[in-house]
């Protein structure tokens, strides 16, 4: 289904359209703020993963109440 919604966009103005979404704007800013950011005993990489992980299941629950 996302992929008909798609398909009448070029993969510039989708990244347009998701670089302006509030979402994205939320994310990308805590992500700048975390990572460069030392957490003490704890492993950048591994704050890192877990930053991604809730990304993405942030992700996948908004698409399914959507």
């Amino acid at each position: 289904m996302l992929t008909k919604l798609i398909a009448d966009y070029s993969f510039e103005e989708i990244v347009a359209i998701e670089e302006s979404d509030r979402q994205f704007l939320a994310l990308r800013s805590a992500w700048e703020l975390i990572k460069n950011r030392d957490f003490g005993d704890v492993d950048n990489k591994v704050v890192q993963e877990v930053f991604l992980r809730a990304v993405i299941y942030n992700a996948l629950i908004s698409y399914q109440i959507a």
